[in-house]
């Protein structure tokens, strides 16, 4: 969705980010697996493969990014992180250390996570009554 927003760089370091995002309790989960997929269509980076970065390296593709690029990120991998419909302490733990990194203020990056689980939550709504039979 703000994907968009991040250039050819960011959006190999998000990917390399989303990957560890996914691995954070140890399992990749199908519905993750189907968030990533999606995320490689909008970056265009169909054919790209994870090549395995730290998280500080590729945190350190973010260093000189602005303020909404680095939101967007956080929405993002919070997207990711709630396929499941929810965000267990080791995720939550995870995604406020790269806020941390990013020097986002704590109640901002509460306010991003609320908004993503919410935003999730009402595309569901959204697509049920979409696909409603008549």
């Amino acid at each position: 969705m703000f994907l968009y927003l991040l250039n050819d760089n960011e959006g190999k370091a998000f990917m390399e980010l989303a990957i560890q995002a996914m691995k954070v309790n140890g399992e990749e989960k199908d519905c993750e697996k189907a968030e990533y997929e999606t995320y490689l269509t909008e970056l265009n980076l169909t054919d790209y493969e994870t090549v395995g970065i730290s998280f500080e390296d590729a945190v350190s593709a973010f260093r000189y990014s602005s303020v909404p690029i680095k939101r967007s990120v956080i929405i993002e991998l919070c997207g990711i992180l709630y396929t499941d419909k929810e965000i267990d302490i080791n995720e939550m733990n995870w995604i406020y250390k790269l806020s941390d990194t990013f020097m986002l203020p704590r109640k901002e990056t509460e306010r991003l996570i609320r908004w993503s689980k919410d935003f999730s939550d009402f595309l569901e709504v959204g697509l049920m009554y979409i696909n409603a039979k008549e």
